[in-house]
């Protein structure tokens, strides 16, 4: 499946703490838990469309990616490594549960952001409210792509490994995440007693 909004991996863009939660603030409050859901997440903006309520499980404290909505369609993932589970925090989960309370379609099998009849929403859509979003927030170059890349890059600067990243994101290979976010990854050069202790010999 091609996500319309990540037919390549573009050199990552990520927004600064401030520049999110300014977007934060500046979405319409219907689609803030989209927003935060993608910040926190990564995901694609077709897995984010194609989530059942199914896929949510509060036991386990995971989202799992089973399906995208691309043009409105549902279908497989982008391929085999895009299949996968995403731990979620509690209070992310209590916003999920509280939106699902509140839903007219709230059956395992329905979309946690579908239209308000249920069906697969189409991204094209959703672009209506983020780009006047994203405008008054000062960031007019972000899209929802460039969520994705502000999980990523919060990733790397917290320290994790370029393999846990890549697993999370659901992409082919690490060396593929390395290629898109190598310039994001701290490159602070240890001091010469800093390499010794670290390597022990």
């Amino acid at each position: 499946m091609v996500d319309e909004d990540d037919k390549a991996e573009d050199p990552a863009k990520a927004l600064t703490h401030e520049q999110a939660a300014a977007l934060l603030a500046a979405v319409p409050d219907q689609h803030r838990l989209m927003i935060h859901f993608m910040l926190r997440t990564g995901l694609r903006i077709s897995e984010v469309l194609g989530l059942r309520w199914q896929d949510v499980d509060r036991e386990k404290r995971e989202v799992r990616v089973r399906q995208g909505v691309v043009y409105g369609k549902v279908g497989a993932p982008k391929s085999k490594r895009s299949r996968r589970s995403v731990p979620v925090e509690d209070g992310l989960l209590r916003d999920l549960a509280a939106r699902r309370l509140a839903a007219t379609h709230s059956g395992d099998d329905d979309l946690v952001f579908g239209t308000a009849t249920g069906k697969p929403a189409h991204t094209s859509n959703h672009y209506r409210w983020l780009k006047p979003a994203v405008r008054e927030a000062g960031v007019p170059w972000a899209g929802f792509h460039d969520l994705r890349h502000t999980f990523a890059s919060r990733l790397f600067h917290a320290g994790k490994m370029v393999t846990v990243v890549s697993k999370l994101l659901g992409h082919s290979s690490p060396s593929f995440t390395l290629d898109v976010y190598i310039h994001t990854i701290p490159a602070d050069v240890p001091e010469g007693g800093d390499i010794a202790a670290a390597v022990g010999v």
